[in-house]
C-alpha cells in the first residue's frame, strides 16, 4: 500500500475543518455504548448528552459506537438519528463515530455500508469517513490544525472499526470452519464471547497513513479511538498501580477473541499518545502501558445492560457518562482527561429495569 502526497491530501480532507480554538485548546468529548430503545426509549440518555454538551462546550463529538437499535426502516433511523445528534447540530459542533459491534441493528436488515451512508447523508454535523479497500466501515483519519488559518496538522484522530462478530472473520474463507466454532464459543476464551477485532488490514493502512502522515507533513502525535478495548488493557486488572489506573473496573474486560496486534503497530510507530474505547459499559478506568495513556469513556446509555446489582442504583449511575479530553497546541502529550458522571447531570437517581 503506497500513498501520495495528493492522496494523502484527500484522506485527510473533510467537509469541515477542526482547528484548536485562539486560546490553544481543542476538547474532545466522548460518547459510546447510548443502546437506545427504538421503541422503549429512557429520556435520560437524551438528556445527559444534551446538558454535558452544553456544559463542556467540545469542540467535537466523538461517539464510540453501539447507538440505537430496534428501527425497522430508513424514516425511524433517521428519526432516531435526529434526536440522539440533536444537542451536536443544533449547536454546530461537528461529531464523527467509529462503529461498534450493536450498530448494524441502527436499522435491522441494512447492512452496514449502508448505515455509514445514512449517518452521512442524513445527519448535517456527521464528518464520517471510510478508507476504501480494507475491512469495516468508519476507518477514517482527521486532522486537527494549529488554528483555523494555519495549514499545519497539529494532531491526528485515528478511528478504526473492530467489526461485530468473530464469526464474519471467515467471510473471505480463509479460516477454517473449526476455528471459527471455537472462537464464536463462549466457553474456551472467557470474557472474550464472539467479539470481532481490527483486521490486519486495517492496522497496515494506519501504519501506511501514518508513514505517510510522516513523511508529507513531519511527524505528528495521534489519538487512536476504537469501539472495543485492544487486548492489552486487560493487564489493567493484574497490574493497577504499577499501571497508574485511576477510575473503576465494575466489570472484567471484554475483549475480541484474538489479538489484533494494533497496539504493538502503534506502538512501533510511536505517533499514538492516547488510546480510547468504549464497549465494557460500567468501566470507565484510565492507564498508562509503554508510555501510551488508555482509557474506556463509559456508557451514557440509560438503557444499556450491564447495570445490575450487587451494586446500588447510585453506584451505576455514577458510572454512566462520558470522558473529555482537553488539549493544548503547546503542550499535547499532556491532555487532561476526566470522566464525566451523567449522575451530575441527570435527577432524580431511578433505576429502570
Amino acid at each position: 500500500m503506497n500513498i501520495t502526497e495528493s492522496g494523502l491530501k484527500k484522506l485527510l480532507s473533510n467537509k469541515r475543518k477542526l482547528a484548536f480554538r485562539n486560546s490553544g485548546e481543542f476538547k474532545i468529548l466522548f460518547f459510546s455504548d447510548f443502546h437506545s430503545n427504538y421503541k422503549n426509549q429512557d429520556i435520560r440518555t437524551y438528556q445527559a448528552v444534551e446538558r454535558i454538551i452544553e456544559d463542556k462546550q467540545p469542540d467535537l463529538v466523538y461517539l464510540l459506537g453501539d447507538l440505537p437499535g430496534g428501527p425497522t426502516n430508513r424514516r425511524e433511523s433517521i428519526e432516531m438519528l435526529s434526536e440522539l445528534t440533536r444537542p451536536m447540530d443544533k449547536r454546530n459542533i461537528p461529531w464523527t463515530i467509529v462503529f461498534g459491534n450493536h450498530d448494524d441493528s441502527i436499522c435491522r436488515g441494512m447492512p452496514m455500508d449502508k448505515i455509514e451512508k445514512l449517518l452521512e447523508r442524513s445527519c448535517p454535523g456527521c464528518l464520517i469517513k471510510n478508507a476504501k479497500g480494507i475491512h469495516g466501515f468508519s476507518n477514517h483519519v482527521l486532522p486537527i490544525y494549529y488554528s483555523q488559518g494555519s495549514d499545519k496538522i497539529a494532531l491526528n484522530l485515528f478511528g478504526l472499526d473492530a467489526g461485530r462478530d468473530i464469526s464474519a472473520m471467515n467471510l473471505d474463507g480463509h479460516l477454517r470452519g473449526d476455528i471459527i466454532e471455537y472462537l464464536s464459543a463462549t466457553a474456551p476464551i472467557k470474557a472474550r464471547r464472539r467479539f470481532d477485532i481490527v483486521r490486519f488490514d486495517q492496522v497496515m493502512w494506519y501504519w501506511t497513513v501514518s508513514e505517510a502522515i510522516e513523511k508529507y507533513c513531519g511527524r505528528i502525535p495521534a489519538l487512536m479511538m476504537t469501539h472495543s478495548a485492544p487486548n492489552e488493557v486487560k493487564l489493567f486488572e493484574e497490574f493497577r498501580e504499577e499501571l497508574g489506573v485511576v477510575g473503576e473496573l465494575a466489570e472484567e474486560i471484554k475483549v475480541g477473541a484474538v489479538n489484533s496486534a494494533l497496539f504493538t503497530a502503534a506502538l512501533q510507530r510511536g505517533d499514538i499518545i492516547g488510546f480510547y474505547f468504549g464497549h465494557n459499559h460500567i468501566n470507565v478506568a484510565e492507564g498508562s502501558y509503554c508510555g501510551m495513556r488508555m482509557g474506556y469513556v463509559g456508557s451514557i446509555g440509560y438503557n444499556a445492560y450491564g447495570m445490575k446489582k450487587p451494586m446500588s442504583d447510585r453506584e451505576k449511575n455514577l458510572l454512566r457518562g462520558a470522558r473529555m479530553l482537553t488539549i493544548h497546541r503547546d503542550d499535547i502529550l499532556n491532555y487532561k482527561s476526566e470522566f464525566i458522571s451523567a449522575n451530575d447531570y441527570v435527577a432524580p437517581v431511578i433505576e429502570v429495569y
